[in-house]
């Protein structure tokens, strides 16, 4: 029940219809697979699988997702074919998770994956974190990770995929920035 990962495209195209049309019907077979030759594919791959998994029983797949996505530094092409696969309410649980409590490059990566694929709650979530790191960073002195997370707190407030914010709404997100690194990315936002 091996796959060829010495020829990753056809298990990435494979991986990726999966993800998006299969039913629930060959999950316990792909779950299988996945766990023989999953670390073996390309990060595009496994993360269209994971989706996959994910959606069907997010319960077993949740420890493989883990496991193939530590919480200690973010992973781009994964998370890409995670969020291309399509809506996956356990995915969203997963994201806020990450966005809680993980570094700052992987919480910056949860806020924009919670941007693209999340609902207005997820907006809400987003601003509460914000907040919450604005309070705690005020007149401190800021390490360049964290300065670079208030950045990509404030934009996924403002740019949700499944949410607008008014003119206002985003001037005043902009006009609280922090950090110097959030002031220089809206300087022009804030401005107006």
């Amino acid at each position: 029940m091996a796959i060829d990962a010495g020829n990753p495209q056809p298990v990435e195209w494979a991986a990726a219809l999966t993800a998006r049309f299969a039913s629930a019907s060959p999950y316990d077979i792909l779950f299988a697979i996945y766990r023989q030759s999953g670390a073996g594919w390309n990060r595009r791959a496994q993360g269209y699988m994971l989706a996959y998994l994910m959606r069907w029983n997010s319960e077993r797949a949740l420890p493989l997702l883990r496991a193939a996505l530590p919480a200690s530094v973010p992973e781009w092409d994964m998370t890409y074919a995670l969020s291309k696969a399509s809506y996956i309410p356990a995915l969203d649980t997963f994201w806020r998770e990450r966005l809680a409590g993980s570094p700052p490059a992987v919480a910056a990566q949860a806020a924009f994956e919670m941007s693209q694929t999340g609902g207005q709650e997820d907006q809400e979530i987003l601003r509460s974190r914000l907040g919450e790191w604005r309070n705690f960073w005020k007149g401190r002195e800021i390490p360049r990770p964290e300065a670079e997370l208030e950045g990509e707190l404030a934009q996924a407030v403002m740019s949700g995929a499944h949410w607008r914010m008014t003119e206002g709404g985003m001037q005043a997100i902009a006009s609280g920035c922090v950090s110097e690194t959030c002031r220089t990315r809206f300087a022009s936002l804030a401005a107006r």
